[in-house]
């Protein structure tokens, strides 16, 4: 039996065609994590305004819809370039991330905390108002981003 040459016994990869599928995907994970922690936070745009005794200013929303709305545009370049499976996949991996973000606070806000944490954290927000707001939130990705 002859013996296996160098190139038999190098490493052998699986070859993918060149693209940005990776890239998007990522970037499609980036803004639909990003934008469910700062929905936690309520913003205002604009002063006190009333037109007819109906206030038409501010306008209120939380911090998850400055990108969110982007995360709906990548879903729609992910469905139209590769494909309902592709954008498909991109979802459910975004979902799964989200699962993961959530179990982690979960188990976080679980834990002991450290013994000067209260000392620390007196002018920050609480630990748990965030953590319960984004556990709220999490369930409903998967419905808007479809």
């Amino acid at each position: 039996m002859p013996s296996p040459s160098t190139a038999d016994r190098s490493a052998r990869f699986a070859t993918r065609p060149p693209g940005v599928y990776d890239v998007v995907v990522a970037l499609f994970c980036a803004l639909l994590l990003i934008s469910n922690v700062a929905a936690v936070k309520l913003i205002q745009f604009g002063p006190d305004i009333e037109v007819l005794g109906f206030p038409v200013l501010p306008i209120i929303t939380d911090g998850g819809a400055l990108l969110f709305p982007l995360t709906y545009v990548l879903g729609d370049v992910l469905a139209e370039v590769y494909g309902w499976r592709g954008a498909r996949r991109a979802i459910v991996i975004g979902f799964a991330v989200s699962v993961l973000a959530s179990a982690t606070f979960l188990l976080v806000g679980a834990a002991p905390p450290a013994d000067d944490w209260g000392t620390r954290m007196r002018s920050r927000p609480s630990w748990g108002s965030c953590r319960g707001s984004w556990l709220r939130r999490w369930p409903a990705t998967p419905s808007g981003s479809c």
